[in-house]
């Protein structure tokens, strides 16, 4: 299954967290084919587990937790769902955890469906658990913020039994959208209740890309008849807060103490589930906001205390939103980066939850909202890719300042997807104050070759040079409202890191018709291009604040043009053409004397770029050529 925003299109990259909590996207290259999952061996466990086992995936991020599982690519976060019954979840993504496809897609292998994903768990000891009955249950999903499994494609449960011999015991072949879902099996054949029991669930679908995700959270096995696994008594955090600005998930300290009662959101929020099978819950939470660079609390909210929230009571196996209102009045002081640490803090009202499992693990969540010298949309991972599969098409992500700043750099994140490698070409990267087809609105503008990152949700800066030497640094300078973006050399499809978990989407846009033929991004698959632009200190080069009239009023026209390209300004000493990807296809040298003119019938329909030299300041306008 494949979304489309009209001609932009989304396209899956893998996604992952490290260990270490920072969160680091990993793009699969798609050029290599790796070893068989099933056949790489894990580390042996020296004992086997005991009873009971619990896995909710809320304590270890990136790799399974090595104690529990053996992982043959599945990967833990909390960011590929958004209706899970606890922070944290297993997916099954279709790549191996370092991001490479199990097999290298070819314009004929695209339908080939075979193993991808596997979730072992450590052996466990079921040899003494008679006369209780054994039960395992479990929540799990189809695509929610991935994509969705093709017909035929499954996620199946197996057994390991005393031969040694996996038993396909549970499948789900389901190929549509649907919520997570929970399911339990009774375990009574004594074939399994053995001391080197194992269970697994193993994906299967297309092995070249992330093209088929499952999501498995919330897993018991044990041997207790006093309770039903499926009715532990938890009431668990979801999903993260929101970020502490209104527009961004992160934005300049400098912008941000420009205008702070603009910038934010005043409200924040996270999701509690009700695990529990057969009632109604209320609950209690503590939410805190500290700034980590001064160790300052900012803000503290206790429901119990204060109770200035009502909150309702939550019905069996229901999401319900966690609210809490801030003060206005908030000071944030420090020096950039600053970072905003936010955190819920959920507790069941009169809770009894079942002894043998510890449900208090789930119930706190946090997040940062970074105030440094860069913009963001996007909270750092991607769940899917989105660009344009069309030459001289653009995507343009807008943004808003407080005060005039200067761009520095801008930070992309370009996701590897299908069989076509795009390293070693270029784009243009563009910077625009209005999308209304004119020149004069191109604040800069200069072909920069791709670059592939090599770990997953890595952004490569690419710091602004002049457009004639790479050498001379060149901060633009802006005011107001802004938009950033590229310009596509080829017809490849050129895809940006999308995240699913934001949503920005009236701030995206895109045009493949040329001109002032831009529109905004109006489609249902919302979410946020990881495109962030660099604010800071620099002296303005050939921009729009410092430059003498004649420079900032130089128009050429018409645009486009058939035979003849005019410009309204004297003293142009020198002109050069390039197409979008950088190459120069003309250059002449030119008296004062001569007339404001020069003829394009050589060159091709196209776009281009025209560098007039004046005086000692070098302008660049595009054009269309349409003969």
């Amino acid at each position: 299954m494949k979304h489309y925003f009209h001609s932009i299109f989304l396209v899956a990259v893998a996604f992952l967290y490290v260990i270490t909590c920072q969160a680091q996207l990993r793009v699969a290259p798609l050029t290599q084919t790796p070893p068989n999952p099933i056949t790489k061996k894990a580390q042996a466990r020296t004992q086997a587990l005991g009873l009971p086992f619990f896995e909710d995936f809320s304590t270890y991020f990136g790799q399974p937790d090595p104690a529990k599982w053996e992982n043959h690519g599945v990967v833990i976060n909390n960011t590929y769902a958004d209706d899970q019954p606890s922070k944290g979840i297993a997916t099954f993504d279709g790549l191996q955890f370092n991001g490479l496809p199990y097999t290298t897609p070819t314009s004929t292998n695209q339908s080939l469906t075979d193993t991808t994903d596997i979730l072992t768990s450590q052996p466990i000891d079921l040899s003494n658990t008679s006369p209780n009955p054994v039960k395992l249950s479990f929540w799990w999903s189809g695509q929610s913020l991935g994509e969705s499994p093709d017909p035929g494609d499954s996620l199946v449960l197996q057994f390991k039994d005393n031969t040694g011999a996996w038993i396909s015991q549970w499948a789900d072949k389901s190929a549509t959208k649907q919520g997570f879902k929970d399911t339990l099996l009774n375990i009574t054949n004594t074939r399994f209740l053995h001391s080197d029991f194992q269970f697994r669930f193993i994906a299967y679908g297309r092995p070249t890309g992330m093209y088929d995700v499952w999501n498995l959270d919330y897993i018991i096995l044990d041997a207790d008849s006093s309770y039903d696994p499926r009715s532990i008594k938890d009431m668990a955090v979801t999903q993260q807060p929101r970020s502490f600005l209104k527009r961004y998930s992160a934005m300049p300290l400098q912008q941000f103490m420009a205008s702070p009662e603009t910038e934010m959101a005043l409200v924040d929020t996270t999701y509690t589930f009700n695990n529990q099978r057969e009632a109604a819950s209320l609950f209690e939470f503590i939410y805190t906001l500290i700034n980590t660079q001064t160790n300052t609390q900012l803000y503290y909210y206790n429901s119990r205390v204060d109770g200035s929230i009502n909150l309702p009571s939550v019905p069996s196996r229901t999401r319900a939103v966690v609210p809490v209102t801030l003060p206005s009045n908030i000071s944030i002081n420090g020096s950039a980066p600053v970072v905003l640490q936010s955190k819920f803090q959920i507790e069941a009202v009169n809770a009894n939850p079942s002894p043998r499992i510890d449900v208090f693990r789930n119930d706190t969540i946090g997040r940062s909202t970074i105030l440094s010298d860069y913009y963001a949309y996007d909270d750092g991972t991607a769940e899917y890719g989105i660009g344009v599969r069309q030459q001289q098409g653009s995507v343009a992500v807008r943004y808003i300042l407080n005060k005039p700043d200067t761009i520095t750099a801008v930070r992309i994140y370009f996701a590897r997807v299908g069989e076509t490698d795009l390293t070693g070409q270029t784009f243009g990267l563009s910077i625009w104050k209005k999308l209304d087809g004119q020149t004069s609105s191109i604040l800069y503008q200069k072909s920069f070759a791709i670059q592939y990152p090599d770990t997953l949700n890595k952004f490569y800066t690419y710091t602004l040079t002049h457009p004639d030497d790479d050498s001379v640094l060149y901060p633009v300078g802006v005011s107001d409202t802004i938009y950033i973006g590229w310009i596509q050399a080829t017809d490849d499809l050129l895809a940006v890191g999308y995240d699913r978990n934001t949503d920005s989407h009236t701030e995206q846009f895109y045009n493949i018709a040329g001109g002032a033929n831009w529109q905004n991004n109006t489609e249902p698959e919302t979410g946020s291009i990881m495109l962030r632009p660099v604010v800071g200190k620099g002296t303005v080069t050939g921009t729009e604040p410092n430059l003498p009239p004649y420079v900032r009023n130089f128009k050429v026209y018409p645009n486009p043009s058939s035979d003849k390209l005019y410009w309204n300004e004297n003293g142009v000493k020198q002109i050069k053409v390039q197409d979008m990807l950088g190459r120069v296809l003309k250059q002449t040298t030119r008296s004062l004397s001569a007339s404001n003119e020069l003829s394009i019938t050589d060159l091709p329909n196209g776009m281009y770029i025209l560098t007039f030299q004046i005086n000692s300041y070098q302008v660049q306008r595009k054009v269309i050529i349409a003969h």
